[in-house]
């Protein structure tokens, strides 16, 4: 029963097509003659028609012109109802139904290109035989299209359909682009997709001699020294021919430890292509840099080396207090001395001390006639007077003894002389 109904709609499906054709008018048949290799595109009137290619030095064809220049096939019975009987070559047959048969394509009705695969900037590590997929709307229009690889047509498919499309291709290392052209059947007119990149192997965008990404460190600088503990900020830059998009991620370590990493949505989202973090760094010396990963792990890292220091503490101290101090201390151990006793020593006397004071200055004076004068204020610090002792006192009696003597002399004549002068006084009254 299931089957009957399919051939049922199959066979109404092909009294339609045909009962179409019957409606066009009889003037419209045509005996079209070709020679060996023309090609009479079937396809143009409906796509599931295939072309038919003469292979010998002639061939006849009856066909319906629904268009100028656009012809379905027909029974020669159609043609002999019709009274053609005459044969048009094809190529005055198109020129008469259209006096520009192959006229330039307006952009707007260019088929349209859709590219699935591989996505813009697909990266891979190594050469590899990949599969260009695409689609293109009126496939029916469309004779072949080809893969352009670098500028150059490098592999063509004769066969086009409204479906998924694919060209395979082995694609060497290196960085590429690609697009896809594609000629109409009318007049080999060629239209193109828009273009996109490959990356095989370990090539960036902009760099085919193969250099590796440059890392610059901007802060803190090579052997740079820094005082005080504190919150610094490190920073690095990449090189403007990197492509963001093959980094894997960033690190920052100081002394072989991470302290910041970087995905990849960081990185591509930069702008000016430098990246920092702040940390807090103590005293000491200090070994930081940057490392990136692509996405074939390839590793780039750059390394520098600072100092941080303690900063110096300076305490104002007089001089003129440390010598009050000595004073002091001198004075402490002369109380001390005399404390203990004077009796083992004889202190200078004020004539012995300041004849030697005349002796000093008599010397100096004698020294500066050989040299240049210089004026010294000299401060002289009060001398205290030798104290008086027992041992004292009995020296300088010795010392003056005939005068001691004298004086008493003198003192016993007047005390004499004036006891008799009193006596005699008083014998008068």
């Amino acid at each position: 029963m299931k089957t009957n109904k399919i051939f049922t709609l199959s066979l109404t499906l092909t009294l339609v097509m045909l009962a179409s054709l019957a409606l066009v008018a009889a003037d419209n048949e045509i005996m079209l003659c070709l020679t060996d290799g023309e090609v009479l595109e079937f396809s143009r009137c409906n796509p599931i028609i295939e072309d038919r290619l003469c292979e010998s030095s002639s061939c006849q064809f009856c066909v319906t012109e629904i268009t100028p220049g656009i012809f379905c096939p027909a029974s020669l019975n159609a043609c002999n109802t019709a009274g053609v009987t005459e044969c048009t070559s094809l190529e005055t047959a198109l020129n008469t139904s259209d006096p520009d048969p192959d006229p330039e394509p307006e952009p707007s009705d260019l088929p349209v290109f859709t590219l699935e695969s591989p996505a813009d900037s697909f990266t891979w590590p190594e050469p590899l035989d990949l599969d260009f997929e695409f689609r293109v709307t009126k496939a029916f229009e469309v004779d072949s299209c080809s893969l352009v690889l670098n500028g150059e047509s490098v592999s063509t498919l004769d066969s086009i359909n409204s479906r998924t499309n694919a060209i395979t291709h082995s694609i060497p290392e290196g960085s590429h682009t690609w697009n896809i052209q594609c000629a109409l059947r009318s007049d080999g007119t060629t239209f193109d997709s828009d273009s996109q990149l490959l990356f095989i192997g370990s090539t960036q965008p902009g760099n085919e001699t193969n250099t590796t990404l440059e890392i610059t460190l901007n802060t803190p600088e090579d052997s740079q020294e820094i005082v005080g503990a504190q919150s610094l900020e490190y920073k690095f830059t990449l090189s403007e021919n990197a492509n963001l998009a093959l980094l894997s991620s960033c690190e920052i370590t100081l002394n072989d430890e991470v302290i910041s990493t970087f995905d990849q949505s960081t990185l591509t989202a930069s702008t000016d292509r430098m990246f920092s973090i702040s940390h807090d760094t103590a005293a000491g010396d200090h070994t930081w840099g940057a490392s990136c990963l692509d996405i074939f792990n390839l590793s780039t890292s750059a390394e520098s080396t600072f100092k941080v220091t303690e900063p110096t503490i300076t305490t104002n101290n007089p001089g003129g207090g440390g010598g009050g101090g000595g004073g002091s201390s001198g004075s402490s151990s002369s109380s001390d001395d005399e404390g203990r006793g004077a009796s083992h020593r004889t202190k200078p006397t004020i004539g012995e001390v300041l004849a030697a004071q005349q002796a000093a200055k008599d010397a100096a004076n004698s020294d500066s006639n050989d040299e240049p004068e210089v004026t010294e204020e000299v401060t002289e610090e009060p001398t205290d007077p030798a104290p008086i002792t027992g041992a004292a006192i009995g020296t300088n009696v010795k010392r003056n003894v005939g005068i001691i003597v004298a004086v008493l002399a003198v003192l016993i004549a007047a005390f004499f002389f004036t006891q008799k002068a009193g006596s005699k006084v008083k014998y008068k009254k």
